[in-house]
Protein backbone atom coordinates (compact mmCIF):
# COMPACT_ATOMS: atom_id res chain seq x y z
CA UNK A 1 0.00 0.00 0.00
CA UNK A 2 1.60 3.29 -0.78
CA UNK A 3 0.82 5.79 1.68
CA UNK A 4 1.91 9.31 0.42
CA UNK A 5 0.77 11.88 3.80
CA UNK A 6 2.90 15.26 4.96
CA UNK A 7 2.54 16.48 8.20
CA UNK A 8 2.42 19.40 6.36
CA UNK A 9 -0.58 19.32 4.98
CA UNK A 10 -2.15 17.91 8.01
CA UNK A 11 -0.74 20.86 10.04
CA UNK A 12 -2.58 23.19 8.08
CA UNK A 13 -5.80 21.59 7.79
CA UNK A 14 -5.66 20.61 11.76
CA UNK A 15 -8.04 17.56 10.70
CA UNK A 16 -9.09 15.09 13.46
CA UNK A 17 -6.94 11.62 13.71
CA UNK A 18 -10.10 9.97 13.29
CA UNK A 19 -10.38 11.89 9.91
CA UNK A 20 -6.51 10.73 9.06
CA UNK A 21 -7.50 7.27 9.90
CA UNK A 22 -10.03 7.04 7.67
CA UNK A 23 -7.91 8.38 4.98
CA UNK A 24 -4.90 6.30 6.03
CA UNK A 25 -6.83 3.25 5.43
CA UNK A 26 -10.01 2.96 3.39
CA UNK A 27 -12.27 1.15 3.80
CA UNK A 28 -12.21 2.16 7.36
CA UNK A 29 -13.97 3.52 10.47
CA UNK A 30 -12.89 4.17 14.17
CA UNK A 31 -14.16 2.02 16.74
CA UNK A 32 -13.43 -0.03 19.79
CA UNK A 33 -12.27 2.14 22.58
CA UNK A 34 -11.36 5.00 20.80
CA UNK A 35 -14.87 4.85 19.72
CA UNK A 36 -16.43 4.46 23.18
CA UNK A 37 -14.24 7.40 25.01
CA UNK A 38 -15.20 9.80 21.71
CA UNK A 39 -18.44 8.66 23.14
CA UNK A 40 -18.04 9.28 26.86
CA UNK A 41 -19.09 5.91 27.69
CA UNK A 42 -15.83 5.53 28.98
CA UNK A 43 -13.86 7.60 31.69
CA UNK A 44 -10.24 7.12 30.26
CA UNK A 45 -8.64 9.22 27.15
CA UNK A 46 -7.11 6.38 24.64
CA UNK A 47 -4.15 7.33 22.75
CA UNK A 48 -4.13 4.76 20.03
CA UNK A 49 -6.50 5.72 16.91
CA UNK A 50 -8.08 2.34 16.47
CA UNK A 51 -10.80 1.54 13.74
CA UNK A 52 -11.66 -1.41 11.87
CA UNK A 53 -11.34 -2.22 8.11
CA UNK A 54 -12.04 -4.78 5.64
CA UNK A 55 -8.11 -4.69 4.49
CA UNK A 56 -5.32 -6.45 6.24
CA UNK A 57 -4.70 -5.61 10.22
CA UNK A 58 -1.91 -2.91 10.24
CA UNK A 59 -0.24 -0.75 13.66
CA UNK A 60 0.90 2.46 11.95
CA UNK A 61 3.26 5.01 14.02
CA UNK A 62 3.43 8.29 12.58
CA UNK A 63 4.83 11.20 14.53
CA UNK A 64 1.29 12.81 15.31
CA UNK A 65 -0.27 9.79 16.78
CA UNK A 66 -0.50 5.28 16.15
CA UNK A 67 -2.97 3.93 14.45
CA UNK A 68 -4.17 0.34 14.53
CA UNK A 69 -6.58 -1.31 12.26
CA UNK A 70 -8.43 -4.64 12.89
CA UNK A 71 -9.61 -6.93 10.14
CA UNK A 72 -13.14 -7.58 10.22
CA UNK A 73 -15.30 -9.72 7.15
CA UNK A 74 -16.97 -7.48 4.59
CA UNK A 75 -20.56 -8.49 6.40
CA UNK A 76 -19.70 -7.51 9.12
CA UNK A 77 -18.30 -3.88 8.36
CA UNK A 78 -21.47 -2.00 9.32
CA UNK A 79 -22.74 0.14 12.19
CA UNK A 80 -20.74 3.07 11.19
CA UNK A 81 -21.96 7.02 10.49
CA UNK A 82 -19.95 9.78 9.02
CA UNK A 83 -19.84 12.57 11.81
CA UNK A 84 -18.19 15.71 12.89
CA UNK A 85 -15.03 14.99 15.18
CA UNK A 86 -13.22 17.82 15.94
CA UNK A 87 -13.95 20.29 13.27
CA UNK A 88 -13.53 17.39 10.37
CA UNK A 89 -16.31 14.81 9.13
CA UNK A 90 -15.03 10.86 9.82
CA UNK A 91 -16.97 8.02 9.89
CA UNK A 92 -17.25 6.52 13.44
CA UNK A 93 -18.74 3.50 14.39
CA UNK A 94 -21.81 3.98 16.63
CA UNK A 95 -21.48 3.42 20.22
CA UNK A 96 -23.22 0.34 20.15
CA UNK A 97 -21.21 -1.54 17.34
CA UNK A 98 -18.31 -0.06 18.57
CA UNK A 99 -19.40 -2.34 22.06
CA UNK A 100 -20.00 -5.24 19.70
CA UNK A 101 -16.43 -4.77 17.97
CA UNK A 102 -14.84 -4.61 21.04
CA UNK A 103 -16.66 -8.07 21.98
CA UNK A 104 -15.65 -9.52 19.27
CA UNK A 105 -11.86 -8.81 19.28
CA UNK A 106 -11.85 -9.69 23.12
CA UNK A 107 -10.11 -13.11 23.47
CA UNK A 108 -12.96 -15.37 25.69
CA UNK A 109 -16.37 -14.53 26.49
CA UNK A 110 -17.93 -10.87 27.63
CA UNK A 111 -18.09 -11.85 31.73
CA UNK A 112 -20.00 -9.15 34.48
CA UNK A 113 -15.95 -8.75 35.75
CA UNK A 114 -14.67 -7.58 31.99
CA UNK A 115 -17.70 -5.36 31.58
CA UNK A 116 -17.25 -3.93 35.44
CA UNK A 117 -13.37 -3.28 33.82
CA UNK A 118 -14.51 -1.18 30.89
CA UNK A 119 -15.69 1.40 33.83
CA UNK A 120 -19.01 2.31 31.12
CA UNK A 121 -20.44 5.72 32.23
CA UNK A 122 -23.51 8.02 30.15
CA UNK A 123 -25.12 4.81 29.09
CA UNK A 124 -28.23 6.07 28.59
CA UNK A 125 -27.26 6.78 25.07
CA UNK A 126 -27.09 3.38 24.01
CA UNK A 127 -30.18 1.98 22.27
CA UNK A 128 -30.58 -1.46 23.60
CA UNK A 129 -32.65 -3.12 20.93
CA UNK A 130 -30.21 -1.44 17.96
CA UNK A 131 -27.26 -2.92 19.50
CA UNK A 132 -29.05 -6.63 19.72
CA UNK A 133 -29.97 -6.46 16.26
CA UNK A 134 -26.37 -5.67 15.36
CA UNK A 135 -25.77 -8.33 17.47
CA UNK A 136 -27.54 -11.04 15.79
CA UNK A 137 -26.44 -9.51 11.94
CA UNK A 138 -22.79 -10.91 13.27
CA UNK A 139 -24.31 -14.42 13.36
CA UNK A 140 -21.68 -15.59 16.06
CA UNK A 141 -22.98 -16.90 18.98
CA UNK A 142 -20.86 -15.23 21.03
CA UNK A 143 -21.23 -11.95 19.68
CA UNK A 144 -25.00 -12.70 20.77
CA UNK A 145 -24.44 -13.79 24.09
CA UNK A 146 -22.23 -10.74 24.82
CA UNK A 147 -25.07 -8.67 23.85
CA UNK A 148 -27.45 -10.38 26.11
CA UNK A 149 -25.23 -10.21 29.13
CA UNK A 150 -24.26 -6.21 28.36
CA UNK A 151 -27.92 -5.68 27.81
CA UNK A 152 -28.89 -7.38 30.98
CA UNK A 153 -26.34 -5.12 33.10
CA UNK A 154 -27.24 -2.18 31.47
CA UNK A 155 -31.11 -2.56 32.07
CA UNK A 156 -29.92 -3.03 36.08
CA UNK A 157 -27.78 0.51 36.17
CA UNK A 158 -30.12 2.63 33.93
Amino acid sequence: MDIICSQNIFEKKNPSYAYISNILVRPSYISLEYALAHYGLIPETVQIVQAVTTKRPLCMSTSFADFHYRHVKNSWFFGYEEAMIQGTLAFIAKPEKALLDCIYFMKGPLTIVRIHEWRLQNIEILNLDTMMKMAKNYGKKKIVCGAEKLKEFIEREL
